[in-house]
């Protein structure tokens, strides 16, 4: 396709260019040469976004593969110029060139991991949050870790906050792991209001640096889990030495993660 017939595909578009619409049907898909466009999910009356894309990356091919209506918003977040490809063109382009459908597989395939990444984490963080809101309305009054009911559990916590069990046991789980839920003679201790908001930070950050699990960092890198943790913690050390003052939040993510994940044993 020579350069006079490929401008008049260009379409260029200003920052806040609303290219397409959850639930409206697709007929075309865009190939970014310049500038940015945001992808955004709604999960009920909460909108986050999951993802970011640049030149070279399409946006919309999906409701093109499937005929379905389009399953997320797309918003430029950046001054961009964009190749309009129409159904018709799309399809004669799969049919004929099949290097061209591998690589928009492929990239679907990493698309839609990092989606699903995006939605659990947020998913999680929004349980846990429910999950410290109710521990925080049935904790004792007072400075330091706090009493809890002597029989409060994971299924104690589904039912109250209306979670499935299945989810809350992962909360209780991490509230321990993360050292804010602790016991000690049989006694259920919460920890402070600070120490909460902490943690929450962490979940936050959490998402927008770290969203990969230890079991998805030992599939790619072939090491054990256990080689995982250890290598964490060294960079963490070496990110991180003792006495400095933190500059952005990026190495407030790393002390925080560092805090939950990675505590100093005695």
């Amino acid at each position: 396709m020579g350069k006079e017939t490929l401008d008049r595909y260009l379409k260029t578009c200003p920052l806040g260019t609303v290219l397409f619409q959850e639930g409206e049907p697709g007929d075309r898909m865009f190939v970014i040469q310049s500038g940015r466009v945001q992808i955004v999910k709604r999960v009920g009356d909460v909108r986050f976004p999951l993802a970011t894309l640049g030149p070279g990356d399409c946006i919309g091919e999906m409701a093109l593969l499937d005929g379905q209506p389009r399953s997320a918003d797309a918003l430029v977040t950046e001054d961009a110029t964009l190749l309009v490809v129409e159904q018709g063109t799309f399809e004669n382009l799969i049919r004929e060139n099949g290097e061209v459908a591998v690589r928009i597989m492929r990239k679907l395939s990493e698309r839609l991991r990092e989606a699903n990444r995006t939605i659990e984490g947020f998913l999680a963080q929004n349980g846990t949050l429910s999950a410290i809101k109710l521990l925080r309305g049935l904790a004792a009054e007072g400075p330091g870790f706090r009493a809890l009911p002597g029989d409060l559990s994971a299924q104690a916590v589904a039912a109250q906050a209306g979670m499935p069990l299945k989810e809350a046991e992962a909360v209780w789980k991490g509230l321990k792991s993360a050292g804010v839920l602790t016991e000690a003679n049989g006694q259920l201790r919460l920890a402070p209001d600070g120490t909460l908001d902490d943690y929450l930070a962490y979940l936050d950050l959490k998402q927008k640096y770290d969203p990969m699990t230890v079991r998805e960092l030992s599939e790619a890198t072939g090491l054990s889990e256990d080689e995982v943790h250890r290598v964490v913690r060294r960079v963490l050390t070496n990110r991180l030495p003792g006495g400095g003052g933190l500059v952005d939040s990026y190495q407030q993510f790393l002390a925080l993660k560092r805090r939950f994940e990675y505590p100093e044993r005695g």
